[in-house]
């Protein structure tokens, strides 16, 4: 489901002969279809917003935010609808100042229930004026023009910097704000590589190729690769999700290639074994359209006869849709929070 803030901030992209940069994460699900501004200029961390919007002929680069690839005091317009991770909110508030022409206006829209009052109010700071405001149910719009004066830098934890942290298991990962559970062992991804050796074991998987479908930092990944000879690909929509699993395949070794894809749409390649702890959100919002691309995603993608192992919340009804199109659904093993789920097609 299309989050309504898009209807919002359409007819601010959608402006004539000014420069526009529109920044663009999990929140916005696809591309307004009559949006066509030659002015416009999409940055975005998702890449499957990226292959849209090059299918559209947008101006569009896939990166984690990058400021530095863009000219500085360069645009008219900046539009925004907030994110969930905090330092990143701050992070763009911070460098949009430097990026818009004298008098330019960055637009921040997001849910009363989203922290979008107090990014305002941090906005206000760092724009050192008050915001022009406006209400819809749930939602609010604000409009800041950029004057002489420029506030204080909200703390963003430099948020472009990958940072090394080491975990309770005594393993070293890079990683960085924004990720899932980046600061953190992700529960669900702690009890799937509990069970992995034992899941490999029954499943006589040794070697060969293995996928990491919506991997992430490359946890899942790292922790597979002392199983068995096995030639890893790791895949994310994420752009700062790639930037991390990268580094630390390299940290760590791993046999293998990190691409980014749109759940692995571009990859060509079947598998022996697929390893996922797929994701249920779409930005702020729980998505069931997600859980169904991933298992068509994971039966295309495995070979016959093959296993895939998944975890997830109790709640998400996975058996159910996987028993429509894979062979052999079990499953296997479960604690107070997650279950692990055995798929053969």
């Amino acid at each position: 489901m299309q989050d309504i803030s898009l209807s919002l901030i359409t007819p601010f992209l959608s402006q004539d002969n000014i420069k526009i940069l529109w920044l663009a994460d999990e929140n916005i699900l696809k591309i307004p279809h009559s949006l066509s501004n030659p002015s416009l200029h999409l940055v975005t961390n998702r890449y499957d917003l990226y292959q849209e919007a090059t299918e559209k002929k947008l101006h569009a680069d896939f990166n984690d935010f990058d400021f530095s690839k863009l000219e500085p005091e360069h645009y008219d317009l900046i539009v925004y609808r907030v994110s969930k991770e905090r330092p990143l909110v701050h992070y763009i508030i911070n460098q949009s100042f430097h990026h818009l022409k004298s008098d330019g206006k960055l637009v921040l829209c997001g849910h009363n229930q989203e922290g979008i009052k107090t990014h305002i109010k941090n906005a206000e700071k760092r724009y050192c004026t008050r915001a022009t405001l406006k209400l819809d149910k749930q939602f609010r719009t604000a409009t800041f023009t950029k004057n002489e004066k420029e506030g204080p830098l909200l703390e963003d934890k430099s948020y472009t910097s990958l940072r090394e942290i080491t975990k309770t298991d005594g393993h070293t990962f890079h990683t960085k704000p924004g990720l899932f559970g980046w600061n953190k062992i992700d529960s669900g991804s702690k009890f799937l590589t509990e069970n992995l050796s034992r899941l490999f074991t029954d499943a006589k998987l040794e070697k060969g190729p293995l996928l990491d479908l919506g991997c992430g930092y490359g946890y899942l990944s790292i922790m597979a690769s002392t199983l068995g000879d096995f030639e890893i690909t790791a895949t994310d929509n994420n752009a700062a999700a790639i930037a991390a699993c990268k580094k630390n395949f390299e940290l760590h070794k791993v046999n293998g290639s990190v691409i980014a894809d749109d759940c692995a749409k571009g990859i060509q390649q079947r598998y022996n074994g697929i390893i996922c702890n797929p994701p249920f959100h779409a930005g702020f919002d729980t998505s069931e359209d997600l859980t169904d691309k991933f298992l068509r995603q994971i039966h295309h993608l495995l070979k016959r006869g093959k296993s895939a192992f998944l975890v997830c919340n109790h709640f998400l009804a996975i058996e159910k849709k996987a028993e429509e199109i894979f062979w052999k659904v079990d499953l296997d093993s479960r604690n107070n929070g997650f279950k692990i789920i055995r798929l053969v097609r």
